[in-house]
């Protein structure tokens, strides 16, 4: 079981996250180590992977809005993405092979064999709930009109929900362009 870290090696190169980059360096051998490379990581990178042929980094990114694609805002507001680039990695450099974003706070990572698995944490709720009250009263029999009402309303929209509603979205870069890509129940573990 692989845990994901801000440094990976392979014997010869370092892999490691800096700022907002991937930086490669040349570590073997030492008398001629030397940056190789770096790529730029949307977001705020947090940990990565190594393996034979990848580096797969993870990364915050945050969306400002609704479930819709994200419109993106680098400050610290708004609904947290967990970005998961994957980078091809040879020879002390790294291209882009992937980009996939999904919804929540990224908390930890693990990796048997080519099996990532990601626990994320989510304060979604889904928006079609809404809060409050629409009337405040100085009346008890007022006020408890005013919350019979709104959860006869809450437990309409639960009612009239659909699994869509419920499951963190996910999407993919095509282009330049996000994607939501189709996500199932089995894709997701609630304890």
């Amino acid at each position: 079981v692989d845990e994901a870290d801000i440094v990976k090696t392979d014997g010869n190169y370092l892999y490691l996250l800096q700022g907002t980059e991937l930086a490669i360096v040349n570590a073997w051998p030492a008398e001629t180590m030397s940056v190789g490379s770096t790529q730029a990581i949307e977001g705020h990178p947090l940990e990565m992977f190594l393996t034979d042929e990848h580096v797969v980094v993870f990364s915050t990114v945050w969306q400002d809005g609704g479930r819709g694609v994200p419109e993106w805002d680098y400050g610290y507001y708004g609904e947290p993405l967990t970005k998961v680039t994957i980078f091809s990695a040879s020879g002390g450099t790294a291209s882009v092979v992937d980009e996939l974003y999904f919804e929540g706070s990224y908390t930890s990572a693990r990796r048997i064999g080519s099996q990532v698995r990601l626990a994320m944490n989510s304060w979604y709720s889904p928006t079609f709930l809404g809060y409050g009250l629409d009337t405040w009263s100085e009346s008890r029999s007022d006020m408890i009109d005013a919350y019979e009402e709104l959860r006869d309303k809450s437990h309409a929209r639960i009612e009239a929900a659909t699994l869509p509603d419920f499951v963190p979205s996910r999407f993919a870069r095509q282009g330049s362009e996000l994607v939501e890509v189709a996500t199932s129940c089995g894709d997701f573990y609630v304890p």
